[in-house]
């Protein structure tokens, strides 16, 4: 079964996700409407997530982007729309520490033609800072190559014929 996932930030970038699965996945340019991107620090990590990170990240430095509904009935976010499998979407799942972080939210995206499909996306239930303007990979784009290929290591250790199907 393939799903579409909502991307606008690390996963965004073609060299992470290819790090991530294997390849880069066919993808389409999209919107979501009413969201808005926010940037947050350390400060919004649950302890058992900002444990797992320290050991890779200066903690005085780290920020993320998440999206959240807007009050702003024009918000938008300009971003990927990728087709996964459930595999696949089982490493992102590891990935974006999903349910003990982020979360998925069932949203619906409209591509350059104006034609609308169903998706989801990784969002936070956090107040961080609003952005109207952002880098897609808030960090050093290798440093996230490494953990993702660092993810596949563990998860082909744990579940052996997970990234066999990818």
């Amino acid at each position: 079964m393939k799903r579409l996932v909502f991307t606008f930030g690390t996963l965004y970038e073609p060299k992470i996700i290819t790090a991530l699965l294997g390849t880069e996945p066919p993808f389409f340019l999209a919107t979501v409407q009413g969201y808005t991107v926010y940037k947050g620090g350390s400060n919004l990590l649950p302890p058992e997530i900002y444990d797992d990170i320290s050991s890779k990240h200066d903690m005085s430095t780290l920020s993320f982007l998440f999206a959240q509904k807007s009050t702003d009935p024009h918000a938008k976010i300009h971003g990927k729309v990728y087709e996964i499998t459930t595999n696949q979407e089982t490493v992102l799942d590891w990935w974006e520490r999903y349910p003990r972080w982020y979360r998925k939210e069932n949203i619906t995206v409209t591509d350059k033609h104006g034609k609308e499909y169903e998706a989801f996306m990784y969002a936070i239930d956090k107040t961080g800072e609003v952005l109207e303007t952002f880098e897609r990979v808030q960090g050093n784009v290798e440093t996230y190559i490494t953990s993702a290929k660092e993810l596949r290591k563990k998860l082909s250790k744990e579940f052996p014929n997970l990234l066999n199907t990818l």
